[in-house]
């Protein structure tokens, strides 16, 4: 349990890094901008025999950014979709989470447009066919990263595998702000046991 929240907070941090970059780019925004250490680097993302390697990256115009990372020993895949800088989103409130999104006004627009944005990026990735997932996946975030980790959830209720935030904004306010949100959610079932959702004063740090 312990390794894999160590595991996931790594690639959650890491979703805040621009992966279309050269190695030594990604290298110094891994340690000045994410703040892992050379050893982390290292052995979970750029040595040749690294545990994880990249599997797909994308960043869209609306602000949506996400990474998948393949797991060398297992071929297991994890999602991690960058955050918010806010330190605490939760604090400032729903509205800033829209303003970030793009969509002050609408809870709707924010819930539809990031839950579009997720399935194109997994389409793009070859892992959504006709709104199915073609293996499991993992996802995790920080932030606003692990709200969007939840509603992929959501989206793919019966295919995801496990779920990890780091002070991740709970799916469940956000759906409390609009009914329509609520009546799309009724009759999902989602493995509540499959997610882990981590609060710390610092996030990941």
């Amino acid at each position: 349990m312990i390794e894999k929240a160590y595991i996931n907070s790594l690639m959650s941090a890491a979703a805040y890094v621009d992966w279309s970059k050269t190695n030594a780019e990604i290298r110094a925004a891994l340690l000045n901008e994410s703040g892992l250490t050379e050893q982390q680097i290292n052995e979970t993302f750029l040595d040749p025999q690294a545990k994880f390697t990249l599997y797909s990256y994308a960043e869209y115009s609306s602000g949506f950014s996400a990474t998948i990372f393949k797991e060398r020993a297992t071929g297991a895949l994890t999602v991690a979709f960058r955050g918010t800088e806010l330190e605490d989103i939760v604090a400032d409130g729903i509205a800033d989470l829209l303003v970030l999104l793009g969509n002050p006004n609408s809870v709707l627009g924010l819930f539809f447009n990031q839950s579009n944005n997720i399935g194109d990026f997994l389409s793009a990735a070859g892992l959504d066919v006709d709104g199915r997932l073609q293996q499991p996946l993992n996802f995790t975030g920080h932030s606003l990263g692990g709200y969007l980790a939840l509603m992929a959830g959501y989206q793919y209720s019966a295919d995801f595998g496990q779920i990890n935030t780091y002070n991740g904004l709970g799916m469940r306010r956000t759906e409390a702000l609009d009914e329509t949100i609520a009546n799309a959610f009724e009759g999902i079932f989602i493995d509540g046991s499959r997610i882990t959702n981590y609060f710390a004063d610092k996030g990941v740090e």
